[in-house]
């Protein structure tokens, strides 16, 4: 009987860690990723992420305000990635986007049908 045991480095490759990018409001073009404290293995459906505070501070407001992202599967050219997309983004906005910001994540899969 053999015992193999295997020493995982979490720091190596991380440039090749998976990497998700967000879609609109304050976290646009952001990237995280393992390095960041991404954990791969429990992704969040939704996230909350404060907005950017201006330089005046608008009256009545008790505390930040919050974008609201999904986790969405986008296609593209047969291929799928992961992104935080902005909540009230419509598709139009979305498709106007997803050119930009392909690149910002990890593919996930492939569309084999044809």
């Amino acid at each position: 009987m053999f015992k193999v045991i295997f020493k995982i480095n979490p720091n190596k490759n991380l440039e090749k860690a998976m990497k998700i990018g967000f879609i609109g409001g304050a976290n646009d073009g952001i990237v995280i990723n393992a390095a960041d404290g991404l954990d791969t293995y429990k992704l969040e459906w939704h996230y909350k992420a404060e907005k950017h505070c201006e330089a005046q501070p608008t009256l009545g407001l008790n505390g930040p305000e919050y974008d609201y992202y999904n986790l969405l599967i986008l296609r593209k050219n047969k291929e799928a990635k992961l992104f935080y997309v902005l909540t009230t983004m419509g598709k139009d906005d979305i498709a106007s986007k997803i050119h930009e910001y392909w690149e910002c994540s990890t593919s996930v899969g492939y569309d084999f049908d044809d």
